[in-house]
């Protein structure tokens, strides 16, 4: 599951550092299934002699990558489709081993399997133990804590949090937007968080949520844009004007069955690497006027998504079950793992002092 950073002003960053986007890389080894609904085959002939209508699945498919929920009848046939394409693909390459990812070829893999933990330890209770020479804590030097001083700023740049007109001016009928960006999974959960704080009566109501996330918009391309592109998948510079990528590598990660593991693990230094150098003073990161010019917003840890499966994490004793994700490529969640998530929102946004401040507005 993906973590969460909260940001004054709001904010998107790309993944640094020596763990950055290994899941990207090896995607690209496959061919996606998705490209065969965009080839134009009007059907495959399915294994019990049914043909398949491609087109249909190309629908759906579009329509969970804008985190719409199919029907159950409409899922199933994705899924049926998904695997006659995997047999098809299997049968042009090597076989992999039940249960491993796909290796290089034609050959797509099986989705990852289903395992109750993966033995890593949930950043906020890593403490000062290491990973990769990387201590624990959401803030580093295992605090989950941020430091006084940084503390102290945020909170300073906390009074600029307030409603405001159409041209950004305060204004006693204005609005205080909490916008939300990311991809697939970020769009699919907070869509259940922005239907519970809607429904909210201790929100502000001049608090305005937004789900700006967008299925296969990862962090690099909210940054960079078109630029965003791996280099792995830019055939051209023409090609990549003209072809949105994500939604192609989205699918490939599942369909080359690479499990998200430790890459969702390890997302969360890539956050708290950025956040660390605001922290230490990096003007690229700077988002105190009286310090230079603003380049950033304050950026702070949101509620922690991450645990080790079944096992529960320290304080809140968060787990993930096997139901919590989708069976068809057990990376995005289900509807019991988009309510886990709204949950873990809600509570921030109630909980939190420097943002349930101007949340709860003159309710708190």
């Amino acid at each position: 599951m993906a973590d969460s950073v909260f940001g004054t002003c709001g904010t998107a960053v790309q993944a640094k550092g020596p763990m950055r986007w290994h899941a990207v890389r090896t995607a690209t080894r496959g061919v996606a299934w998705a490209a065969m609904l965009l080839c134009g085959t009007a059907w495959l002939g399915a294994a019990e002699g049914q043909p398949l209508d491609i087109q249909r699945a190309k629908q759906l498919y579009e329509r969970v990558q804008k985190g719409e929920k199919l029907s159950p009848e409409d899922q199933a046939y994705l899924d049926r489709v998904r695997q006659e394409v995997q047999r098809r693909q299997q049968q042009g390459g090597e076989k992999s081993q039940p249960g491993q990812p796909a290796k290089k070829g034609r050959n797509m893999g099986p989705v990852p399997p289903a395992t109750s933990s993966t033995g890593l330890i949930p950043l906020t209770d890593l403490g000062t133990n290491k990973y990769k020479g990387e201590d624990g804590g959401l803030y580093g030097g295992g605090s989950n804590e941020p430091p006084a001083a940084h503390r102290a700023a945020v909170e300073k740049q906390l009074k600029s949090i307030q409603p405001r007109d159409a041209d950004g001016k305060p204004a006693r009928d204005g609005k205080i937007v909490l916008l939300s960006v990311g991809m697939s999974n970020t769009t699919m959960e907070f869509q259940v968080f922005k239907r519970k704080a809607d429904a909210d009566p201790l929100k502000s109501p001049q608090v305005v949520i937004v789900d700006g996330a967008q299925g296969a918009r990862v962090a690099s391309v909210w940054a960079r844009g078109p630029e965003g592109m791996p280099s792995e998948i830019k055939t051209s510079k023409e090609a990549a004007q003209k072809v949105d990528p994500w939604p192609v590598v989205d699918q490939r990660l599942k369909d080359a069955g690479i499990s998200p593991e430790p890459y969702a693990y390890e997302g969360a230094f890539a956050m708290r690497w950025v956040i660390q150098k605001q922290i230490k003073g990096d003007s690229q990161l700077n988002f105190d006027s009286e310090k230079g010019t603003v380049m950033a917003p304050a950026v702070l840890w949101g509620p922690y998504l991450w645990t080790d499966g079944v096992k529960p994490r320290q304080g809140d004793k968060l787990v993930w079950m096997e139901d919590d994700v989708v069976s068809s490529d057990r990376t995005h969640p289900s509807d019991s793992g988009r309510e886990k998530v709204a949950n873990l929102l809600l509570d921030f946004f109630h909980n939190n002092p420097l943002a349930s401040c101007w949340y709860l507005g003159a309710s708190k």
